[in-house]
């Protein structure tokens, strides 16, 4: 029986079977074409994925056909890819990572290496305006999807008492929106968790910064008073601090 087979989409993409990286196909198109594949829940036709991806070439079917046989030799015998519409049948032991980050658990999500990274990063298909459109759309949808993982892994942690690590992806999501006030309270309260009040208090500032700079307005009064709301001495929270930490893992409405 072969290894698995572990499709990375997101930063530069790859794949890998086992522990061994597959050769790269030519050209970025190839690319193109699985992840549209992968992330199209209908069949697409072949003549409208030779318009969407190849409509300046002089024979896009065939520059189509050329692009589906490096996919088949990339993913090898395990994968199913024929068809028109073209039907996509990947081993039940097929690991996709943007599939995991959109529907996979946090946790699947946080073992994506390429989380938080763009799909087919630093990809562009100037030639292709319409696929161009399609990735843009795409990208938005998983940097949501990385966020969303972030800040519930983030939670899991604070709840679990590992606040430095609850720090650590908290940081990772108010890097990327630090309009984000879910992520700079989650932030903040972490800091506080692990006893690093400055810490805390200085985030609380830049936040409060950021606001009135970029919005010209105060984060949320909960955002504010983050710091005071988790006791110094973590773990040993009280029981109400830290039932009041396990409700927000669990989605429940904050009541500080």
């Amino acid at each position: 029986m072969s290894q698995p087979l572990t499709i990375q989409l997101l930063g530069t993409p790859q794949v890998s079977r086992g522990s061994g990286l597959l050769p790269a196909p030519r050209g970025n198109k190839a690319w193109a074409l699985l992840a549209y594949l992968l992330a199209t829940a209908a069949r697409p036709g072949r003549r409208s994925l030779a318009e969407l991806l190849f409509a300046g070439a002089n024979d896009p079917l065939n520059v189509l056909s050329w692009n589906l046989g490096q996919l088949r030799r990339l993913l090898g015998p395990d994968t199913v890819l024929r068809g028109d519409p073209i039907e996509l049948g990947l081993a039940p032991s097929t690991v996709v990572d943007t599939r995991m980050v959109t529907a996979g658990t946090w946790a699947q999500a946080l073992g994506c290496a390429g989380l938080g990274r763009d799909l087919l990063e630093r990809m562009s298909f100037a030639s292709s305006p319409g696929f161009e459109a399609w990735l843009l759309a795409e990208r938005r949808r998983l940097a949501v999807a990385a966020q969303r993982a972030l800040r519930e892994a983030a939670r899991v942690r604070l709840a679990a008492g590992q606040a430095d690590r609850a720090v650590d992806l908290a940081v990772r999501v108010v890097a990327v929106n630090p309009l984000d006030e879910e992520a700079q309270e989650l932030l903040i309260r972490a800091y506080a968790a692990t006893g690093d009040r400055a810490s805390a208090r200085r985030q609380r500032d830049a936040c409060v910064a950021a606001f009135r700079r970029e919005l010209g307005t105060d984060p949320g009064a909960w955002v504010r008073s983050a710091v005071g709301s988790v006791s110094a001495a973590w773990p040993g929270v009280g029981r109400s601090g830290r039932h009041r930490v396990a409700g927000v893992a669990e989605g429940s409405s904050p009541s500080w």
